[in-house]
């Protein structure tokens, strides 16, 4: 993990997208686990709107660059299928 100076200077790239909150959440905390800190970017804030479908309900998981590799290997071996690291969607 890049200490607080590099990390300041880093990009954050996405690496996997759902329109699955909960889904979401578990990823980023599947992250942690492995010592990867990431974000989660959403279109809407979380329960501003109830049933969020399309667009409104994308969420972005966000990590370090230099942490990307590593992050889609792990996502990777969770969903079973190539993290292409672009979504989630079936």
């Amino acid at each position: 993990m890049p200490n607080g100076d590099d990390a300041a200077h880093e990009i954050v790239v996405p690496v996997y997208t759902t329109n699955d909150e909960i889904e979401a959440r578990m990823i980023q905390e599947l992250l942690r686990n492995h010592g990867i800190e990431s974000t989660i970017n959403a279109e809407t804030a979380p329960g501003l709107f109830p049933m969020k479908t399309g667009d409104l309900a994308k969420q972005d998981i966000l990590v370090l660059e230099s942490e990307v590799e590593r992050a889609m290997e792990i996502i990777s071996e969770v969903t079973g299928s190539e993290a292409t690291g672009m979504t989630g969607e079936a």
